[in-house]
């Protein structure tokens, strides 16, 4: 019985090792999975936030907002949708999305300043030409605003 003994014992063992090494496998696979579950998630998160700019900007730039105080609505409620944006982006795009609300800002008190009826007409002009620019500025950035979030949203991001 040594032998059969002996046998018994290494195959045991051997089965061991192999479901040890199964299961080391299931882990590693598991842990990638994982990862990668992760990097969607984030880039989800970041679409989303990409969306909710795009939205804002294409919003202002189209006079979606007829009054400064719609304008000043929007952008508090934009400034609130984004607030995850420190702990999804850089400061490249913090900056950028502040800028945005800046702006918004400004345009929001040109055009609060428009409504005022006994304008003097070189003012009233000056605000017009300015919410122009503005509104201009925002068309803009429905495009530029692609280059402020490519390196968070490319594809090859989630490999």
């Amino acid at each position: 019985m040594g032998k059969l003994d002996l046998i018994l014992r290494i195959v045991q063992t051997a089965a061991t090792v192999i479901i040890g090494a199964a299961a080391s496998v299931l882990a590693y696979q598991q842990f990638k999975i994982s990862k990668a579950k992760l990097k969607l998630d984030l880039y989800e998160k970041r679409l989303a936030l990409f969306q909710a700019t795009h939205g804002f900007v294409l919003s202002i730039a189209n006079l979606e907002y007829d009054s400064h105080l719609n304008i000043k609505k929007a952008a508090v409620k934009f400034e609130s949708e984004t607030a995850e944006r420190f702990f999804l982006f850089n400061e490249d795009v913090w900056g950028y999305l502040d800028e945005l609300c800046r702006k918004a800002r400004i345009l929001n008190d040109v055009e609060a300043e428009l409504s005022i009826v006994d304008q003097f007409d070189s003012k009233r002009s000056e605000n017009v030409m300015r919410t122009i620019e503005l509104r201009g500025w925002f068309q803009d950035q429905a495009t530029d605003m692609v280059q402020v979030f490519r390196q968070y949203l490319s594809i090859k991001s989630l490999n």
